[in-house]
C-alpha cells in the first residue's frame, strides 16, 4: 500500500486495474533509482491514471522511473499528473513502439513521457537529456 494515496497494488502477475504484472521490471527500476524516486514514479502513475492496466505496463513504469530519476528537482509533479490525464496511458507504449529503431529501446518510451510532460509549452518545457 502506498502511504500517500492509501492505494493497494496487487503483484499477482495478472493484468487489471491496480495490478502490477511486470514484477521483474518493477524490481529492477526500484533497485536502479532507489525507494524514494520509485515511490514518486509509481504514485505519479497511480494519481494520473488511477492504476489503469496500461499505465502499469513495463514500458510505462520504466519510462516514468527514468524521467523521475533524470529530471529530479526540475519537473513539476502536479503538471506531470495533469498532462498525463490528457492522454490514454497506452500512448507511451504505442507511440514508443511506432518509433521503430529511431531510438534505442528504453529511450523511445522515455521520449513519450518527456513529450507528454512538455506538450507544446516553450516556457515550462524541459530539455532533452537522453
Amino acid at each position: 500500500m502506498t502511504e500517500s494515496t492509501g492505494i493497494r497494488l496487487d503483484f499477482s502477475q495478472q493484468g487489471g486495474t491496480k495490478r502490477l504484472a511486470c514484477i521483474a521490471t518493477a524490481f529492477n527500476e526500484y533497485q536502479k533509482i532507489g525507494p524514494e524516486k520509485y515511490k514518486e514514479a509509481l504514485t505519479i502513475l497511480l494519481d494520473a491514471w488511477d492504476g489503469a492496466f496500461d499505465s502499469l505496463r513495463a514500458e510505462s513504469i520504466s519510462a516514468v522511473c527514468d524521467f523521475v530519476d533524470l529530471y529530479e528537482g526540475e519537473y513539476d509533479r502536479k503538471r506531470m499528473i495533469r498532462r498525463f490525464k490528457g492522454y490514454d496511458p497506452i500512448n507511451i507504449f504505442r507511440q514508443g513502439r511506432a518509433m521503430g529503431d529511431n531510438m534505442p529501446g528504453y529511450k523511445k518510451y522515455l521520449y513519450q513521457v518527456w513529450a507528454m510532460y512538455n506538450g507544446s509549452s516553450v516556457k515550462t518545457a524541459l530539455p532533452m537529456k537522453f
